[in-house]
């Protein structure tokens, strides 16, 4: 399961890329820093494959992936959709495109508990977590909480990214899935390529359904799960929504090293 935008936090990946070579090529694939989408997407992605490529050479074993909105490019690589260094080039690409469509078009987003009626004008749903709901649109909307973003992501206001970022996803060569992805798009399992890059661009102008993912994942029958890098965003809503659920962290080495040991 790898996070989205929203998870990215300072020196992440850094000490996991000092242990594992295979961890710190990827890494030194991104530019540093984390100011603006289009650097904080392939960084995400890094890092995420960073921790997937140390446990697939350590022989752990995954059977279907999952990724919070740019964590679905993660997660595709993790299904053997595409190589990790694509994943990462195409995080880059949606970035970018994501970022130019903000200059377009300004917006933001405002996280509620639940989705506030009648919706604010102008504004969508974006994000179904479990427990909060969140807004995308121009704006403004004083009655919800902002969320530091730089563009109003997966609302109508990507219209724009759309064009590029298939175009990036058609230079990507298809292959077939190993393992089933389940959609954010909807929380379906989708084993079919063509299929899954078809979620993938709609994604940039409709709602991710994150609470769906979840659902599909209890209900057939998941005990384990590992959250490839910063792990906060996505634990926080487990511990009332599954709390039964086992959760494996890589945020650092140390809990790369026990997830390892756990599951292998």
């Amino acid at each position: 399961m790898a996070p989205g935008q929203g998870s990215e936090r300072s020196g992440m990946g850094r000490d996991v890329a000092r242990a594992w070579p295979s961890a710190a090529r990827l890494l030194e694939s991104v530019a540093p820093g984390l100011h603006g989408t289009e650097l904080v997407q392939p960084a995400l992605t890094a890092v995420a494959l960073g921790a997937a490529s140390v446990l697939r050479d350590a022989g752990v074993p995954c059977q279907v992936t999952a990724g919070h909105s740019v964590g679905e490019l993660a997660a595709w690589a993790v299904a053997g959709g595409i190589a990790f260094d694509q994943a990462i080039d195409l995080a880059r690409a949606r970035g970018d495109a994501m970022a130019a469509a903000a200059r377009d078009q300004p917006g933001g987003m405002w996280a509620f508990p639940a989705a506030p009626e009648p919706l604010p004008e102008g504004l969508q749903v974006a994000v179904y977590n479990p427990g909060q709901c969140v807004l995308s649109g121009p704006g403004p909307c004083p009655t919800g909480r902002p969320v530091p973003t730089s563009g109003a992501w997966h609302s109508p206001a990507m219209e724009a990214a759309r064009a590029p970022f298939a175009a990036a996803l058609e230079a990507v060569p298809r292959q077939p899935l190993a393992l089933p992805v389940v959609s954010n798009r909807d929380g379906s399992i989708v084993r079919d390529d063509d299929a899954f890059r078809a979620h993938l661009l709609g994604q940039l102008t409709h709602a991710v359904h994150w609470e769906s993912v979840l659902v599909t994942l209890r209900a057939s029958g998941v005990t384990d799960l590992v959250i490839l890098g910063p792990s906060k965003v996505l634990t926080a809503p487990l511990r009332t929504f599954w709390p039964e659920v086992r959760v494996h962290r890589t945020d650092r080495a140390r809990d790369l090293r026990a997830t390892v040991t756990a599951l292998r």
